[in-house]
Parts: C-alpha cells; structure tokens; sequence
C-alpha cells in the first residue's frame, strides 16, 4: 500500500514539475530565445566578419524565426526578431 502512495505522489511532482522551457510563452522561454537573437546577431555586428559570413549569419536568422513561427512559437519568435533588431536595426527588415 506505502508503494502506491510513494508511486502516486512521484507521479504527481513529475507532473507538475517540468522543463521552464517546455512551454514557449513561458518569460523563460522568450527570454531565451531573446539572447539567441542577440548572439546570433553579434555576428552581423562583428566588422570583421566578411560579408559571406554576415549574409549567411541573416539567412540564419530568419530561417530560424520562420522555423519557431511554424512550429506555432509566434511569441518566442518575436521576441528573437525583437532582440537581433537591438543589436543590428538596419540589417533586419521586416518584408
């Protein structure tokens, strides 16, 4: 009988533990996907990158904000988005 007390009671901190990024409206979430956004686009920003690298560093940007936007994570996209426009305004553009 004490095993399935233990069992239930595991079961149900398991259950209402979890992974803070396991849900991507989460602030820890948006908060992570806002410092990706802000490494990725240090290399935009890097003046000694060549020009291939900055190009490619763009293309990557905005595959990865398209691919969290089809996977239905709009607000950890925009908050990718977001945070490379601090870093390098003029080198994204929404269009």
């Amino acid at each position: 009988m004490k095993y399935i007390i233990f069992t239930i009671c595991a079961l149900g901190v398991a259950a209402c533990g979890g992974n803070p990024l396991s849900n991507p409206s989460s602030h820890a979430a948006l908060d992570s996907a806002a410092a990706h956004g802000r490494r990725d686009a240090a290399i935009v920003a890097d003046s000694t990158a060549s020009l291939m690298d900055r190009e490619g560093a763009i293309l990557s940007i905005r595959y990865k904000e398209a691919h969290m936007r089809a996977m239905g994570y709009d607000k950890a996209a925009d908050a990718y988005i977001e945070a490379v426009k601090e870093v390098v305004p003029d080198s994204i553009d929404r269009g």
